[in-house]
């Protein structure tokens, strides 16, 4: 399973990494981008973090796109 995982070519391992990176990016978003603000992450890091995203779920790389882009407003990630 984790080398189905680690392959990425199935659409569940795509689905899987998504939720993998969705996750973190959850809890930036609900501590309002704190964490981004303190270690001075970039807008490019986080999106190249989800370049695969779209791949598991264009959903939530729509959810993804639109948490970021709020934080980028904000100021949280440059």
């Amino acid at each position: 399973l984790f080398d189905e995982f680690e392959a990425n070519e199935t659409p569940e391992a795509r689905f899987a990494h998504a939720m993998d990176n969705f996750q973190p990016l959850l809890l930036n978003n609900s501590n309002d981008g704190g964490d981004w603000k303190e270690h001075q992450v970039t807008a490019e890091k986080v999106y190249g973090r989800q370049s695969k995203t779209k791949l598991g779920s264009e959903t939530i790389y729509e959810v993804t796109d639109q948490i970021l882009q709020n934080h980028i407003k904000k100021g949280n990630l440059k």
